[in-house]
């Protein structure tokens, strides 16, 4: 379930680091909402920014070759799935590989879509956990990693605008996020069960034979939290610069 989180946060990460400034850098590419052309010239800012993301500008965005997230607390309650996990200092390599296909901008009613492609991501990360899955138990602490290829995630956003000292601003209103996740190629969860071997065992077994039952069944928790942290911290962002700015005419 957390690969889906981080591939969705990537999504958010990208966003924020186009929109979330008082300004763009100067170097950075403009697409002005008026151009019939308007999504060709996203998807390839999407290109031109990459030097950019990979690496960070100080005070304006982090990089992303490297991409270190604090922490994250998930928790579901279903027949199937029941537990609580926190992660903490989760790291990712390869966002940077990104492939945009879809970056839609829509000023008449606007609406965003955006569809992206992570082709590779490997992630690490210190967990604890406890509940059941599949209606075997689960609980221990120690390090998470996982290899993942092939992954896909997209939004759907809706803004509104609103005025503000006679400036024209965007405000988030709705956020859809959904997602693929491609092939969990590996993944190990050092420190299930520490203190018993066969129970640990027993556990590993079960996640990996239901590997992909796990991955749906825990979709729509993944998917509220999502939303949340795209309204509440990364959109949010974007309503501090004009929108003469963020797309000018």
């Amino acid at each position: 379930m957390f690969n889906k989180v981080l591939i969705f946060l990537f999504c958010a990460v990208f966003w924020n680091t186009v929109s979330g400034a008082k300004d763009f850098p100067a170097h950075f590419p403009r697409c002005k909402r008026t151009d019939p052309n308007l999504e060709e010239c996203l998807l390839k800012a999407t290109e031109e920014v990459r030097p950019d993301i990979r690496k960070g500008i100080p005070d304006f965005l982090p990089g992303i070759e490297k991409f270190v997230v604090p922490e994250i607390t998930m928790q579901q309650g279903t027949r199937a799935v029941n537990y609580k996990a926190h992660f903490k200092n989760v790291t990712l390599l390869g966002l940077d590989q990104y492939k945009f296909t879809r970056y839609q901008f829509l000023p008449g009613n606007l609406t965003f879509f955006i569809e992206v492609n992570l082709p590779f991501l490997y992630i690490d990360a210190k967990y604890v956990i406890e509940g059941n899955i599949l209606f075997a138990p689960i609980k221990g602490d120690g390090e998470f990693r996982a290899n993942i290829t092939n992954s896909n995630c997209s939004v759907y956003h809706e803004v509104i605008i609103e005025k503000r000292n006679g400036t024209d601003y965007l405000k988030p209103t709705l956020t859809v996020p959904t997602m693929h996740i491609g092939t969990v190629e590996d993944y190990t969860f050092d420190g299930i069960f520490r203190d018993n071997e066969q129970l640990a065992q027993a556990t590993r077994n079960v996640i990996r034979e239901n590997l992909n039952v796990i991955v749906e069944e825990f979709t729509p928790a993944v998917e509220k939290v999502l939303a949340a942290i795209f309204d509440e911290v990364i959109f949010k962002a974007v309503t501090q610069i004009p929108y003469d700015k963020l797309y000018p005419k």
